[in-house]
């Protein structure tokens, strides 16, 4: 299989920029959970759907990261990770060993995967469903838990206990755990894998200090995402136009869905050589159909 293809274009969610908009996740309805991050006020989350934003209704501080296709939610606020229902009423993760869980994606199938920060002790991944929590550490490492897919196939990062300087990306199928290697990058991070084997994440390229966004199929082709070429070349700035600057972006790609559609943001860094801002631009894209 060679690698996919994809237009991609700015999600037009009419959420400013300023907010730091993150595209989480994305389900096979097109569903796209945005959390966002401003220097000020409150920390917002908003579903898109069909062109249309609205803000997810939650606690107060509650943030959100996971969509399936049942449209539950997941998340994490003041009283630790939460499962939302569609209809709004949360379940909280309880860990038995008394550290609260961080969520970050679920499967169309109920599993919740994510990450236990204990107050003492390395950190660890962890899967949850229907009240049942089950640790999961890769023995001789630490590392996380980033998505699971329904056939329980699940992708995450560990670093190597004597060395916090890189990490590794990993896939693990009934037991089996897998390196996940990106070419000519390091540090891969996979972050969702859909009910097709597909996995998206994120990498730094190994020749330039840059985070690049990533698609690999279950064959082990992978597609790079770099949406610079995509973005505004230039912002208004207050004495005109300010150029983005090519050394200075990174692209993640955080979600794909059952219909190979990918969300990411992209961080680019426009300067006139006096004034520059950073700037969070959330994408989607859609792959091409080749003959």
């Amino acid at each position: 299989m060679s690698a996919q293809s994809y237009q991609l274009h700015e999600i037009n969610d009419g959420i400013p920029y300023s907010a730091n908009p993150n595209p989480f996740s994305i389900n096979s309805q097109g569903k796209i959970v945005i959390q966002t991050y401003p220097d000020s006020g409150p920390q917002l989350a908003y579903l898109f759907e069909d062109g249309v934003t609205a803000q997810i209704a939650g606690q107060p501080n509650d943030q959100f990261f996971g969509i399936n296709n049942s449209g539950t939610l997941v998340g994490y606020g003041d009283n630790g990770g939460f499962v939302q229902s569609s209809s709004g009423v949360q379940t909280l993760i309880q860990n038995p060993a008394g550290d609260l869980p961080f969520p970050s994606n679920i499967s169309n199938s109920g599993v919740v995967v994510g990450t236990v920060f204990p107050s003492s002790g390395d950190f660890y991944g962890f899967t949850w469903k229907n009240g049942q929590f089950t640790p999961h550490v890769l023995p001789g490492t630490y590392g996380s838990l980033n998505g699971v897919n329904s056939s329980g196939t699940l992708v995450g990062t560990y670093y190597a206990p004597d060395d916090f300087s890189q990490y590794y990306g990993f896939i693990e199928r009934n037991g089996v755990v897998s390196p996940l290697v990106i070419a000519n990058c390091i540090n891969p991070t996979p972050i969702t894998i859909n009910d097709r084997g597909v996995i998206v994440g994120s990498a730094n390229q190994s020749a330039f200090p840059h985070t690049i966004g990533f698609v690999r199929n279950p064959s082990g082709s992978t597609t790079l995402i770099d949406y610079a070429s995509s973005a505004p070349q230039t912002m208004p700035g207050p004495s005109g136009p300010m150029p983005l600057l090519w050394y200075s972006n990174d692209t993640i790609v955080y979600s794909v869905n059952n219909r190979g559609q990918i969300v990411g943001r992209f961080r680019g860094t426009y300067s006139d050589g006096v004034n520059h801002v950073s700037v969070i631009i959330p994408f989607i894209g859609d792959p091409v159909q080749h003959p």
